[in-house]
């Protein structure tokens, strides 16, 4: 396995994490001589393969038959958690987007029974699906699941624009006229082209939508304008989420207050929809990959990115060593926006990364953010009172067993069985 060689050259002992992701492809079937079969169809290479000029003709009408031409693309990739280190793309299958859940799950496995046969410490498998806070077991090891956090702020931005559904609270709603006025006043760090004719892939328009500055806006002289404490509340509890994920320069504590206020105001929202009877309305990595290949060829076929795929590899290297700089001028309002940060992390910020808070401090931060989520819950009419939600008990700091303690408990029962 081409990763483990790598990982062997670095010395790496450490956890991986597993990237899968699509994007669109130009729908085109072309014969790739390299390999003797026709690339661009979701067909399975021995269905494409050809030996003589005959086989062209009877692969193609094959495709044409069942429709078989692929749209996008599906990339795996493994990657080191480190930024400097590029990862490594392991798998691309050509698809038209309707790929069952049970097939990706099965190409998933076996990606993971190869890397245990490898002796890869797989730890997370980073994907477009979800948030689940339950850790998988798999082969005696955890994997955690987590939704690419740029994806999810993107999916966030699109919920506002949809028109088939509301998003309601209790006493407000949030709306793509709340958003369009915001754009239209002066000095808005969103343009009015975020909000109309919007592209749902643009990472930069995602990025503004969610700035404490766009934020900012729904308030005057610290009061919330009228008609605006539902948007407030919206942008603010998932702005805060995403950047728990992306803000490298905040102690764990804060990233598990800003985590679990989300988690627990969900969980109000959610309860306050079953009750009411309304409708239910992150791969960052990959996003690279896919974007340098765009930028080669802003509109490939899976040939075509199968035949640049080596240079795309190269030049995500060459980018987060720090040799070259790209531009991130954009032509349109579209697409992705890579921004892989190349400078390192000062001391200070180090620091406060590798202090891991104590098990008082995280009974603490979900203390706090438990009543965070319920103000703001109340603020907009999700709940009533404390006890409309049963699924958190507070946690009374004074009563819990610290560390110590707890060591010094165990020293006694050792004694004691002894």
């Amino acid at each position: 396995m081409q990763f483990a060689k790598i990982a062997n050259d670095y010395h790496w002992k450490g956890p991986v994490i597993l990237i899968t992701d699509c994007t669109k492809l130009q729908p085109k079937v072309v014969y790739y001589q390299e390999f003797g079969t026709i690339m661009g169809s979701v067909l399975s290479s021995d269905q494409t393969k050809v030996s003589t000029y005959e086989d062209i003709h009877a692969t193609m009408k094959l495709i044409r038959e069942n429709d078989a031409v692929a749209n996008q693309i599906r990339g795996f990739i493994i990657k080191i958690p480190i930024s400097k280190i590029p990862p490594v793309i392991i798998a691309a299958i050509p698809t038209k987007g309707n790929t069952k859940a049970d097939k990706i799950s099965q190409l998933l496995l076996d990606i993971i029974n190869m890397t245990a046969c490898a002796e890869i410490n797989l730890l997370s498998i980073d994907s477009f699906y979800g948030i689940n806070f339950r850790a998988l077991i798999y082969n005696n090891r955890p994997i955690v699941c987590v939704q690419c956090p740029k994806h999810a702020k993107k999916t966030a931005r699109n919920q506002i624009h949809y028109g088939s559904k509301l998003l309601t609270f209790g006493n407000d709603t949030i709306r793509y006229d709340q958003l369009l006025e915001l754009a239209q006043m002066p000095n808005s760090p969103i343009c009015v082209r975020d909000v109309r004719n919007v592209n749902k892939q643009d990472d930069a328009a995602a990025y503004r939508t969610f700035h404490s500055d766009l934020i900012s806006m729904c308030q005057k002289d610290g009061v919330l304008m009228p008609g605006k404490a539902g948007f407030f509340v919206y942008m603010f509890i998932l702005g805060e989420l995403f950047d728990a994920y992306l803000n490298r320069q905040i102690n764990h504590k804060t990233r598990i207050i800003m985590v679990m206020r989300a988690y627990f105001f969900l969980q109000y929202w959610k309860t306050f929809i079953n009750k009411a009877h309304l409708e239910k309305h992150g791969t960052e990595a990959l996003e690279h990959v896919f974007g340098i290949a765009k930028q080669l060829v802003p509109d490939f076929t899976a040939y075509e990115f199968f035949k640049v795929l080596r240079r795309v590899m190269y030049c995500n290297k060459i980018i987060r060593n720090g040799e070259f700089k790209i531009d991130k001028n954009k032509l349109s309002a579209s697409g992705y926006t890579i921004d892989i940060d190349t400078h390192s992390i000062n001391s200070e910020i180090l620091e406060i990364l590798r202090k891991w808070p104590s098990n008082s401090e995280i009974y603490d931060a979900v203390r706090i953010a438990h009543q965070n989520a319920f103000n703001f819950a109340k603020m907009i009419d999700l709940v009533s009172n404390e006890l409309e939600l049963a699924h958190i008990v507070f946690v009374d700091n004074n009563n819990l067993v610290d560390e110590d303690e707890d060591k010094e408990l165990m020293s006694i029962y050792d004694d004691e069985e002894k």
